[in-house]
């Protein structure tokens, strides 16, 4: 962890860790000054030499840089991935448990539907039993005395 905070992870300092075009020119310069500077007779060949090596030297400086950068970063995506998981997890879960809701709302309604039908037959087959009732009262004495009544001989 102490390497992710000495890494810059910021876009700001991976473009300030990348090499700039002035950068180049000064280490020519420096190298010209130097077989110039130095009574030397060397070869153009030679300072183009010095001047990738440093360059090339640079560049690898900046390249292990911009390397731990993104090594940083990796760590943080995995870990996030990690922190993720269970969450996609939950969420597969969740859908499941919606799903479920949805078949079971349509359930109830059929099953009030039913119970709406179940009640309606039930309040007709009352009303029929009332009406028999009603229909069925015991006779009357008056009735009763014509169905007693006397049998008719021929």
């Amino acid at each position: 962890m102490s390497n992710e905070n000495s890494t810059p992870t910021n876009l700001e300092e991976i473009k300030e860790a990348q090499p700039k075009e002035e950068t180049y020119q000064q280490l020519i310069t420096e190298a010209k000054e130097e077989v110039k500077g130095g009574g030397k007779k060397s070869s153009t060949k030679a300072i183009r030499l010095a001047t990738i090596s440093r360059i090339l030297d640079k560049h690898t400086t900046q390249m292990d840089k911009v390397g731990k950068m993104v090594q940083s970063l990796q760590n943080q995506m995995d870990r996030i991935s990690k922190m993720v998981q269970p969450l996609q997890q939950q969420l597969k879960s969740m859908e499941k448990q919606t799903e479920l809701f949805k078949q079971m709302q349509t359930q109830i309604k059929q099953l009030q539907k039913q119970v709406s039908q179940v009640q309606k037959e039930n309040q007709k087959i009352r009303s029929l039993l009332l009406s028999n009732k009603k229909k069925n009262i015991p006779p009357t004495k008056s009735k009763n005395t014509k169905k007693r009544g006397t049998r008719r001989t021929k």
